[in-house]
């Protein structure tokens, strides 16, 4: 439900991002053993008991924050906590999160599992950061 397969796909894909990714579950071991046998790991960290303070940190210094989840949950914490930081969201339109970054123009929305939309969004916006462009 989280989005293990989207992640896993966008940590194969995408080449030469730093990736935090925060939280822990039961999916979590997946994850570092993709990453154990993937040669450039170096850009990728795994954070699974941080206080919410340094959770609010890393997403203010962060280009975008991705919410692979496919379940149809009505919003999410971590949402809110993007958009009061004025961070872009990448999210499958799914749930209610979907409308929410779409009517508040707080990120990208993709079709449900459209995985090469997905990775494209973020590069998109990776791209802008790096033009310093605006996200508005």
């Amino acid at each position: 439900s989280k989005g293990i397969d989207t992640l896993i796909y966008l940590l194969n894909k995408l080449e030469n991002v730093n990736i935090n990714i925060i939280g822990n579950g039961p999916e979590l071991n997946l994850i570092t053993d993709l990453l154990q046998n993937r040669k450039n790991n170096n850009l990728i960290k795994i954070f699974s008991n941080l206080s919410n303070n340094l959770v609010q940190k890393i997403m203010q210094e962060s280009s975008c924050v991705i919410i692979p989840s496919i379940c149809a949950e009505s919003f999410s914490l971590v949402a809110a906590e993007a958009m009061i930081n004025k961070t872009p969201i990448v999210c499958y339109n799914v749930g209610g999160l979907g409308e929410i970054v779409k009517k508040s123009n707080s990120g990208i929305v993709v079709d449900v599992n459209d995985k090469l939309l997905f990775k494209d969004s973020i590069s998109l916006i990776l791209s802008d950061h790096l033009n310093s462009k605006k996200w508005d």
